[in-house]
């Protein structure tokens, strides 16, 4: 992790809690926090066997992306498993995290 990292994090943290008047141990909505950064949020039903998450798509600019170095899914897997669950679903549910670039 590159030298500052938490720290910078931390202060960003802080900065956001404050500006959503919340507390250092109080709850974060994540629909709250998209609102406030103007991130439009319209939520679907997926289904995942018997399980229903409530997902978003949203359109970026893939330059403004930042890819993490430490995807542990770089490269060929072997793994039948996943490749069951990805035909049996009718394709992969993979959440992206996205997070303002520190400076």
């Amino acid at each position: 992790m590159k030298r500052g990292f938490k720290s910078a994090a931390e202060q960003i943290a802080q900065e956001t809690r404050a500006e959503l008047d919340l507390g250092p141990s109080e709850r974060l909505d994540a629909l709250s926090l998209a609102g406030h950064l103007a991130i439009p949020v319209d939520l679907q039903e997926r289904r995942l066997d018997r399980t229903v998450l409530r997902t978003y798509r949203t359109k970026l600019d893939l330059d403004e992306l930042i890819p993490n170095p430490n995807q542990p899914r770089l490269g060929p897997k072997v793994d039948a498993e996943l490749q069951r669950q990805i035909e049996a679903n009718e394709g992969s549910l993979s959440p992206s995290w996205l997070s303002r670039t520190l400076n």
